[in-house]
């Protein structure tokens, strides 16, 4: 795992039959080409970018991999800003605002 969210502030993972810091292992079901992992985002309640999570199979001796070997997932911030933008008047117009 890596990508700019971090595991357990930003959001968890589930699906995952071990996970140690960012390294896991999944099992894929016999005769299967797809597992499932899923990333919840945690809501924090506050301001932030956007962020990302990135999810990397490394080869194994038991298995081949189909590239691309990496899915990316966006974790978009739905908390609201806490600036207020006050527009500075002059005589004739609006001539900057504070963030």
């Amino acid at each position: 795992l890596t990508g700019t969210a971090v595991i357990s502030d930003d959001y968890t993972l589930s699906g995952a039959t071990t996970l140690t810091g960012t390294t896991g292992t999944v099992i894929f079901p016999a005769g299967s080409l797809t597992t499932t992992l899923t990333v919840t985002p945690s809501d924090d309640q506050r301001f932030e970018p956007d962020k990302t999570v990135i999810v990397r199979i490394e080869p194994g001796a038991a298995y081949g991999i189909v590239y691309p070997a990496n899915a990316k997932g966006v974790i978009v911030d739905d908390d609201a800003t806490d600036r207020i933008y006050l527009p500075l008047l002059s005589k004739r117009r609006a001539i900057a605002r504070w963030e």
